[in-house]
């Protein structure tokens, strides 16, 4: 295999025998570009937020956003969550006043019942 893949899995030599380019750079500030400086093209890769090369802790805004987005986020899972608990209660308690109202029935039945044996015991003697 010939190019960047055929040397990407370990080596630092390229396919040329030079040396990787991106270990040897050095920027103006005197610091060595993070991990990934760069794709196959040489555009700069998004690693770890919007800003490329950034952290959110290097872009106090951007920290603060990313607590908001997180904080918004989590309180829609807390809501959704309240949500489904209170349908699953509603509906919890629809079910137990159908089976009240279905055991109210058949012991109203079962006392009719008993009321029309017994008047009937009662009218034989």
């Amino acid at each position: 295999m010939d190019g960047p893949r055929a040397w990407a899995g370990g080596d630092d030599m390229g396919p040329d025998g030079a040396a990787d380019a991106r270990q040897d750079e050095v920027s103006e500030g005197g610091e060595r570009p993070r991990d990934g400086g760069g794709d196959e093209d040489g555009h700069e890769v998004q690693e770890n937020g919007p800003v490329a090369g950034k952290s959110p802790n290097d872009c106090p805004r951007l920290a603060i956003r990313t607590r908001e987005a997180e904080k918004s986020y989590d309180r829609g899972l807390t809501r959704d969550a309240e949500q489904r608990r209170r349908q699953e209660v509603a509906s919890i308690d629809d079910g137990a006043d159908t089976s009240v109202k279905m055991m109210t029935s058949t012991l109203k039945e079962q006392l009719h019942t008993e009321m029309e044996v017994r008047d009937e015991w009662r009218a034989r003697r």
